[in-house]
């Protein structure tokens, strides 16, 4: 199929400008037929174009010849078929803890109500939940973040519903002192960062870094002279020791790049997108604005369907 349902963009989307923008995060992509998880395939290949496929286990013939055309996949989360959860992964400063934001519609919220749906999570598919909320008006509110205390460590976490039982599977923390990147939200020093879920990195951008070792993690952990660090502390959580910094990658170079390879992640050039008008407020990192046009200042090309979700764009 040559479009799918882009999850962060909450907008239908090509394939080919998928694979342009680097698109490649988990549960990021849903089939327009039947809501389930489609990737990005052949993004590099020369001799197939870019399309979305089925993961191994869920897959649909009908859905597979599905080519779709714009407009046939709605915005609006009533219309989709998967209704899952939206989720995000937080490291707060205030108490030095890590999170999870649950997110989900008005209307999810009253359907899964109604049929008394009770969210579950687990460190391991087997095992029972560690932890359960009910998905009710009373715990969540129309599509605002509800941040969950995660109080067991794990390196992956599996995230289900008592509707559908399907658990799906969260990479989180890496072994060893590999560490883990979130993005900081606002300027505040009592900050709240959220995890990286893809795999690039951005230069000139302040990130915080979790180092997790259960025994010892080297407090002055070195780095090149590229990387910026602005703050570093210990804390315990989840029965562990971690080490914290806050850092900026300032230049991209080739050992640079090695570097944040070992990671797990590539290493890209920043760039800017800077809202001229009108005026806006900033709720979670986002730019609200109660308006139908805004003036925008991009160091790079804006692509409708690609990385923004517009259908209509004005140069």
């Amino acid at each position: 199929m040559l479009k799918a349902y882009d999850t962060i963009l909450q907008s239908e989307v090509s394939a080919d400008l998928a694979a342009k923008s680097g698109g490649f995060e988990p549960y990021r992509y849903e089939c327009a037929c039947c809501g389930e998880e489609v990737y990005v395939a052949a993004a590099y290949s020369t001799s197939i174009v870019p399309h979305f496929r089925h993961r191994s286990g869920n897959n649909d013939v009908e859905c597979e010849n599905y080519l779709g055309q714009y407009g046939a996949i709605s915005i609006d989360s009533r219309s989709r078929k998967s209704n899952r959860e939206r989720v995000e992964f937080y490291f707060e400063k205030s108490n030095k803890t890590f999170s999870l934001g649950l997110c989900f519609s008005g209307d999810e919220i009253n359907a899964y109500e109604q049929h008394n749906v009770v969210f579950e999570l687990r460190s391991s598919a087997a095992e029972q939940a560690f932890f359960s909320l009910p998905i009710n008006n009373t715990n969540f509110a129309p599509d605002t973040s509800t941040l969950i205390p995660i109080n067991r460590f794990s390196f992956s976490y599996f995230l289900s519903n008592t509707l559908n039982g399907t658990k799906r599977k969260y990479d989180f923390f890496k072994s060893g002192n590999t560490p883990v990147f979130f993005k900081l939200q606002g300027n505040d020093s009592d900050y709240k960062a959220k995890l990286v879920r893809g795999a690039v990195l951005y230069t000139n951008v302040p990130y915080f870094v979790a180092f997790q070792n259960q025994y010892s993690t080297p407090y002055d952990v070195r780095f090149p002279g590229e990387i910026q660090v602005d703050d570093t502390f210990r804390f315990e959580t989840m029965g562990r020791k971690f080490l914290g910094k806050i850092l900026t990658i300032k230049n991209k170079t080739a050992q640079m790049d090695a570097l944040v390879l070992s990671w797990g992640y590539q290493l890209e050039a920043s760039e800017t997108l800077t809202l001229l008008w009108p005026p806006a407020t900033l709720v979670d990192d986002v730019s609200i604005i109660h308006s139908d046009y805004a003036y925008l200042y991009s160091s790079f090309e804006l692509q409708a369907h690609g990385n923004i979700n517009v259908h209509w764009l004005a140069v």
